[in-house]
């Protein structure tokens, strides 16, 4: 695992940061809190033309936010279920960032054992941990 100091140092490089919001479905048509999603960003090289040798160069960009999305894994006991999504091949374009390219990384956090239990007050709270780990890590939330 890498240290704390060395991912803040990749995150500034990188520009890293981060997104929670609600993970909401549908149940019986009424709509409930099932969890969160977390969404990391970093900044997609532009040093490369676009095509094959940038998607190259995203690939070890793409594997050190599935390194920190790994670190958010809850500790043991805990029903609670991380998922981590598929990369998206596209490059994301984000207001929040002035429209540079960045690559993505989505993390869902739900119930393991019932997926459509709704989401309490206390598991509200703890996603306050993610926040802060994952600023403690240097991502920025929201942009840089």
């Amino acid at each position: 695992m890498k240290s704390e100091d060395d991912t803040a140092a990749w995150a500034r490089l990188h520009r890293a940061c981060f997104e929670t919001t609600p993970l909401v479905e549908m149940k019986g048509g009424e709509k409930i809190q099932v969890g969160f999603t977390v969404d990391l960003y970093a900044a997609l090289p532009t040093d490369k033309a676009p095509g094959a040798d940038r998607r190259e160069a995203a690939l070890p960009i793409l594997a050190r936010l599935r390194t920190i999305a790994e670190s958010l894994t809850p500790a043991e006991g805990r029903s609670t279920r991380v998922e981590i999504e598929s990369p998206r091949d596209a490059v994301v374009r984000r207001p929040e960032n002035e429209l540079e390219p960045e690559v993505s990384l989505r993390v869902r956090v739900f119930h393991g054992d019932d997926y459509f239990a709704a989401v309490t007050d206390d598991e509200r709270e703890r996603i306050s941990v993610v926040d802060r780990t994952l600023t403690a890590q240097g991502l920025r939330r929201g942009h840089w």
